[in-house]
């Protein structure tokens, strides 16, 4: 073990964290990393904290994203649920599990930190049974971000969260809203600006990618929907381009 002094000196250049499961990231482990850990790691820039198949009381989780709003300088955040949400009045099976329809949880913390944010390019949010109501706060976060910080987020994945129709078209209406400020910033840009940023790059990736593998299935409608806007975007170079992600992994 480290004396003090040094644990407190590591943990004040903490740059990158990985907690994976096996059945050992719990609600305890959530509440400690929240309450003593992370107010130590000033710089935590990447977090990925895997629960694998246990279920964190919603509280612990909450208590970990008030935490992570205090780290300006994060960009890299992956949540694996389960968490455990209030399940008062719903219908659950012997073994826990929620029957029927999308319960419809919502993570208020979640989407503040989303909306906040001013430096977060990568948010991943497996397993977390957001829901259509989760989604649709997240797609309005997603919204008041680029407002704010313009198109920093890269990519958010939603895949396995019990999303269904209302959550996949609430996404959609972001992205037209995202594609009208990115349309508003090309028209602004000098004249082949956008093209020598884009040849600049190494990493040849869209602008923004959401994936939605492994949620509910969608009606024939939405499906449509999704196949108008991924036309839509063909029409974009790829640097500059939203993409809407069904692939399983």
């Amino acid at each position: 073990m480290l004396p003090r002094r040094s644990r407190r000196n590591a943990s004040n250049t903490l740059t990158s964290l990985e907690l994976r499961g096996d059945g050992c990231v719990g609600g305890a482990a959530v509440g400690v990393l929240a309450a003593q850990l992370l107010p130590r790691c000033a710089a935590l820039r990447r977090l990925v904290l895997d629960c694998d198949a246990i279920v964190v009381p919603s509280a612990a989780y909450e208590q970990l994203i008030r935490a992570l709003a205090a780290h300006p300088q994060l960009t890299h955040l992956a949540l694996t649920g389960p968490p455990l949400w209030d399940t008062a009045g719903l219908p659950v099976a012997p073994n826990g599990a929620l029957i029927g329809e999308d319960p419809r949880f919502a993570c208020p913390e979640l989407v503040r930190l989303l909306r906040d944010s001013r430096s977060l390019e990568r948010l991943s949010l497996r397993w977390f049974r957001i829901g259509d109501e989760g989604a649709r706060g997240l797609a309005s976060a997603l919204r008041d971000n680029w407002k704010r910080s313009g198109p920093r987020l890269r990519e958010l994945d939603l895949r396995s969260n019990c999303i269904g129709d209302a959550g996949i078209r609430a996404f959609l209406d972001a992205l037209l809203h995202l594609s009208a400020l990115r349309e508003a910033a090309a028209a602004a840009a000098p004249s082949g600006a956008a093209d020598a940023a884009a040849e600049s790059e190494e990493d040849h990736a869209p602008l923004f990618t959401v994936h939605f593998a492994d949620n509910f299935d969608l009606s024939w409608e939405t499906r449509v929907a999704v196949g108008e806007f991924h036309e839509r975007e063909l029409q974009w170079p790829l640097r500059q381009r939203l993409d809407v992600d069904f692939r399983c992994a």
